[in-house]
């Protein structure tokens, strides 16, 4: 997917992109299309690598009221 839009971008870029005015629209819009799976990929993981995190500190954890306070901070990156 990366590699799609990084050729995408490249493509935009070129001498007489615009010259075919409804090529280049399409063109442009899978390349947001692209972009915007990209982003949200990369938000997921972000939240998963945080949620891990925060599991990992909440076994370590010894402290009841502080393993509270992870599991909802926890919820709260779910939702």
């Amino acid at each position: 997917m990366r590699a799609e839009a990084a050729r995408l971008e490249r493509e935009s870029a070129a001498s007489g992109f615009w010259d075919d005015g409804e090529r280049a629209r399409a063109h442009m819009r899978r390349l947001a299309s692209r972009q915007t799976m990209i982003e949200t990929w990369d938000g997921l993981e972000r939240r998963i690598r945080e949620a891990q995190e925060l599991i990992e500190l909440a076994v370590l954890v010894d402290d009841e009221a502080e393993r509270l306070e992870l599991a909802a901070d926890m919820e709260a990156e779910v939702e």
